[in-house]
């Protein structure tokens, strides 16, 4: 299953906390549903969302170029 998940993109950097603006963007997670334990499905879940952390600041609009929704639903906790 694809869905969204809404991340932080505010700057890491001195000060980066005094910026104005809103710094929140969309990324696609990707989850492979084995029917496996409940569990494995949340380890999955962590491991997918840490890897996609070092691409929060790629615009969500470059991604949908190719005109084609990459996904319905999305989750922001």
């Amino acid at each position: 299953i694809v869905t969204g998940l809404v991340s932080n993109g505010r700057l890491e950097a001195a000060d980066g906390e005094k910026i104005l603006g809103l710094f929140l963007n969309t990324l696609p997670l990707r989850l492979e549903l084995s029917g496996g334990p409940w569990s494995d499905l949340v380890k999955q879940a962590f491991d997918v969302e840490r890897e996609c952390l070092s691409w929060r600041r790629y615009p969500l609009a470059e991604l949908q170029k190719s005109g084609q929704p990459l996904f319905d639903t999305a989750f922001n906790f």
